[in-house]
């Protein structure tokens, strides 16, 4: 077997990217221009007739010319060629592609078995071959995947795409058969989406009221003030002037700039958000994990009891991104802390959801701890099984979310607690799956990029710079963006537009586990 003849461990025959028939010299040159032409911008029909009729005992010459008859559109006469094909050269493979191809256009999915086999399976509709060219391989499954599609089997459809893209990622189609195949998901997933919101478990914000002011705190050192006058490319050297402040009296002043952003939301809604004056709140959290201030701990949890207009104003897409590492640093040691405010009633779920993604991260990175953690999530599903008819407390989403943490660092010890949710019916299935889908990745080895990064200050900073989209763009930070942190579908013939609306930060409906705008949302938006 050559260098480019190799065996997959999906299937049972090799495949080549060498020619598998050699014509004599003068007809092989012929079928290479022939091919060259096809594949041209703008093909020649003229020539590409001339080529079938010379050879007619070469089906590859008609073939190219039923391709340009179904890149022009013209499926009539696509057809029609095809049929002279399959009855001239009733073996030839990609005359079958052809007619179901055809098939396929004309909405008749029923007929397409009746020529690629039941199974549609290559091997079984060619007994005896044993190696077949990737271009046969690659056509006659992505007419395959178009099938399972229209037929609703999304399953077999991306179970034969993956099988694709591990032989040739960059093959052509490839890249709008992945939208297909994408936007099939998605529509099944909108379909179980609009079913389980029907259904879901979802409590109403009852959080504290907080006093409103118009005034800017009164700082112990006057370098905190200048927070509300830089953005992310704050000068360096004004943080390590800021560190190097007395330790009491600046997490004091620190807690006041967290506090400022809740007491003085309105003031700021009014004036509206800009980069060089709205950053304060992420520069003040950044401080604080750098100077690992456990006792400032209630505080930081003062922001996420602040009603979910509070939070999306600050912090829009980055809530998690932001939040969870402070979290982390200040709540590993605190976690009675952290299991009291998830009990608490009436709280945004996903302001309580990034406390749980902080605490499955203490069992990926510290998995000496790991028993501690398995035992923390087992007394809170325990607390939402015995307070299961509480409205206040139970919430579908948040339940979803803290099922696919557990996920992360495969905490099979929390399987029968976790089976005992599901049997309640508060889980979605569109979060982390079924129960069995659970069962299943629990089982699977643990992934690296379930593992998040914790950063230096400076970092950090330099992170958000050169990966978060608004500062990437020539020049940084797009101040005339209206829509920097709103990014919608641009395409407006997707089907995604005609679907109801999904937050960015809930979870994404093809049931990856993973929020909408760190799934599907940024890959139909790329």
């Amino acid at each position: 077997m050559d260098n480019k003849t190799k065996t997959l461990i999906h299937v049972s025959y090799n495949i080549t990217w060498e020619p598998l028939k050699e014509y004599p010299a003068p007809i092989q040159s012929e079928v290479e221009k022939a091919y060259a032409e096809v594949n041209k911008k703008h093909p020649n029909e003229d020539k590409l007739k001339t080529w079938a009729a010379r050879f007619p005992d070469v089906p590859q010459f008609q073939n190219y010319l039923v391709d340009f008859y179904f890149s022009t559109d013209d499926y009539e006469k696509a057809y029609e060629l095809n049929e002279k094909l399959i009855r001239e050269h009733p073996d030839y493979l990609f005359a079958k592609i052809n007619k179901a191809t055809c098939y396929l256009y004309k909405k008749e999915y029923d007929k397409i078995p009746g020529v690629l086999g039941e199974g549609l399976d290559i091997s079984l509709l060619c007994p005896g071959v044993e190696t077949f060219h990737i271009s046969e391989v690659m056509s006659f499954n992505q007419v395959a995947i178009l099938y399972f599609l229209e037929t609703g089997n999304l399953e077999a459809a991306e179970a034969r795409f993956q099988m694709l893209e591990e032989m040739s990622p960059n093959h052509p189609g490839m890249d709008h058969l992945k939208k297909q195949v994408l936007q099939k998901r998605l529509q099944v997933g909108f379909e179980r989406y609009k079913k389980e919101e029907a259904t879901k478990r979802k409590v109403k914000y009852a959080g504290p009221e907080f006093p409103e002011t118009s005034e800017q705190p009164v700082f112990n050192h006057p370098e905190v003030a200048l927070l509300y006058e830089n953005g992310m490319h704050i000068n360096h050297d004004l943080i390590r002037s800021i560190l190097a402040l007395p330790r009491q009296t600046l997490i004091a002043d620190l807690e006041k700039v967290i506090m400022d952003s809740i007491t003085r939301f309105h003031s700021f809604e009014k004036q509206g958000w800009e980069e060089e004056t709205g950053n304060f709140l992420f520069h003040a959290i950044f401080l604080l994990t750098e100077l690992r201030a456990e006792e400032s701990l209630p505080v930081l949890l003062q922001l996420l009891r602040a009603d979910s207009k509070v939070t999306e104003f600050w912090f829009s897409d980055m809530f998690s991104d932001i939040l969870w590492e402070c979290i982390y640093q200040l709540g590993q040691n605190q976690l009675s802390a952290l299991t009291g405010f998830l009990k608490e009633p009436g709280l945004n779920a996903y302001s309580r959801a990034v406390v749980s993604e902080a605490v499955s991260q203490i069992a990926i990175r510290q998995p000496e701890r790991r028993t501690e953690i398995i035992a923390w999530y087992e007394e809170l599903f325990s607390f939402f099984l015995d307070n299961m008819n509480d409205d206040k407390v139970i919430d579908s989403n948040l339940l979803g979310l803290m099922v696919s943490d557990t996920l992360y660092f495969r905490g099979k010890e929390l399987l029968p607690i976790i089976e005992r949710l599901f049997n309640e019916g508060v889980i979605p299935h569109g979060i982390a799956g079924d129960f069995s889908k659970v069962v299943e990745e629990m089982n699977l080895p643990p992934r690296d990029y379930y593992r998040r990064e914790l950063y230096g200050i400076f970092d950090r900073y330099d992170h958000i710079l050169h990966t978060w989209n608004c500062y990437t763009k020539e020049g940084g930070y797009a101040a005339d963006d209206d829509n920097l942190f709103e990014r919608e579908f641009d395409d407006p013939e997707t089907y995604v537009r005609e679907q109801p609306k999904i937050g960015r930060n809930d979870p994404c409906p093809c049931g990856s586990g993973k929020k909408y705008k760190k799934c599907c949302m940024s890959k139909v938006t790329t």
